[in-house]
């Protein structure tokens, strides 16, 4: 009977260092996992911020080229105005 119970104590010991060592696995898997989260999300982050530069970089460039088409409409039609004053000038 004693050799029974001294088996139970291995058994149990082992049982015990196994799952010690499952627990060791699992959480060392666990802090890896969530160093990788950490990592993903400071560069979702960055990548936001670069997004929203971007967006205000394309407005701005938006507004540039409506001040320019602006310009070019304006000298196009100075130019046209010049032209048709000079060939007045020239017929009379």
């Amino acid at each position: 009977m004693e050799y029974l119970e001294k088996e139970n104590r291995c058994s149990s010991k082992k049982d015990l260092l196994s799952l010690s060592k499952e627990h060791q696995v699992l959480h060392g898997v666990i802090e890896e996992q969530r160093s990788t989260i950490e990592d993903m999300t400071k560069r979702i982050v960055l990548l936001e911020e670069k997004i929203d530069q971007l967006i205000e970089d394309n407005k701005e460039c938006a507004v540039k080229l409506a001040r320019m088409e602006e310009r070019l409409l304006l000298s196009a039609k100075q130019r046209s105005t010049r032209k048709q004053k000079s060939k007045n000038g020239a017929a009379k």
